[in-house]
This record gives C-alpha cells, sequence and structure tokens, in this order.
C-alpha cells in the first residue's frame, strides 16, 4: 500500500480509531474499546515512526505519552 509510510495518513487512522475507542468506552462495549485501543496505539506508533523516525527522542516521548492510559 502507497500509504503505509506515510506519517499524514497514519495519523489520520490513529485518530479515527481513537475516536471510535472513546465511542465504544462510553457505550461499555469492551470487545471493540479493546479493539480499537490496540488499532489507535498501532497506528499511533506508525505515525510517530515515519514522523520522528524510531530512534528519536520525540518518538520515544510520543510512545511513553501513547501508552501512559
Amino acid at each position: 500500500n502507497k500509504y503505509y509510510e506515510d506519517s499524514e495518513a497514519q495519523g489520520f487512522l490513529a485518530n479515527c480509531y481513537e475516536r471510535a475507542y472513546r465511542h465504544s468506552k462510553k457505550n461499555r462495549d469492551d470487545i471493540a474499546r479493546e479493539k480499537y485501543d490496540i488499532l489507535r496505539k498501532k497506528h499511533g506508533l506508525l505515525y510517530a515512526e515515519f514522523k520522528f523516525g524510531k530512534n528519536s527522542s520525540d518518538y520515544l516521548e510520543f510512545s511513553k505519552e501513547l501508552f501512559k492510559d
């Protein structure tokens, strides 16, 4: 897929999954919440990796913030 390594595309997906995660959390749908939590973190990390580079301090800070909750 030509958009896989596009940081903006990954960020958009992470944002969409974040909204779905919050919606499922609000509706107390535990199965959907867990699914969207995994997807938002996966695409959030891909966004940071392609935007900042995996060995950068920004990536490390972003990943810590993402997995804080």
